[in-house]
Parts: C-alpha cells; structure tokens; sequence
C-alpha cells in the first residue's frame, strides 16, 4: 500500500472471537520504531507510530484500556461484524545520521501523514 508516496508493507490482521484479536505477521512483529496505518477496507482510518516492538502496540489496541486504544478497538469491532477487512500496514524510516548520531524520524513522518491523510480516526480528526 503507497500513502502520500510511501510505500507501506502489510503487517497484520485484526479479527473477532470472543472479543479482537491481531496476528501479526513473524516478520513485522518484532520491528521498533515504524509508522502504521489501520484501515479498513482499503481506507486508511487510523496512522501511528511506536517505539515498542510492532507486535506489543497491536496487543495493546486488542487489551490495553487507554482511551485510542479502546476507541479504535470499539470501531474496528463495529466495522468487523459489517463484514469488513481490518489490516494495519508499517513502514520502517531509515535513520538519519547527524553529527555521527543516529536519529529514526518516524515520530516526524507519522505526524505529516496524519496532517496530509486526515484518518477518521486519528485524535484531532475523530468523527466517532
């Protein structure tokens, strides 16, 4: 999937049991430091970033009470028992080196994609 020029690598699938649940796929599921994107459908609905691995962040939206991660959980439930196809995508900035320090810009990529994407269900944008 290419968002604003970047081309993002599929890396999980959100489901429902008895409540939602993620696979993340062995090769993503360890990466640090990545921008995501949920959508559904196709849509992209949600962009973010972590520092933990991949893998943890997705348990969180599955488990965790923080209010997104319960926001965007509820949503994808609702959207889910439509009948409709959850998946998250990553991208891995490359580091960038400055006066011999390496820096990940992902936190600055994430932010430019939230502000050109406008995802529904990104915080300043939320319609739900």
């Amino acid at each position: 999937m290419i968002i604003e020029g970047i081309e993002f690598e599929e890396a999980a699938s959100l489901y429902l049991e008895d409540k939602i649940k993620v696979y993340t796929y062995d090769k993503t599921k360890n990466l640090r430091h990545v921008v995501y994107a949920h959508t559904i459908d196709g849509e992209v609905v949600y962009i973010g970033e972590t520092s933990n691995t991949f893998h943890k962040r997705m348990y969180y939206y599955c488990n965790h009470k923080g209010r997104t991660n319960v926001r965007v959980r509820e949503h994808f439930k609702e959207q889910i028992l439509l009948g409709k196809e959850v998946k998250t995508y990553i991208y891995v900035p490359q580091l960038v080196v400055i006066a011999g320090h390496k820096v990940n810009p992902y936190i600055g990529v994430e932010q430019k994609l939230i502000d050109l994407v406008k995802p529904m269900l990104n915080r300043k944008n939320v319609l739900i």
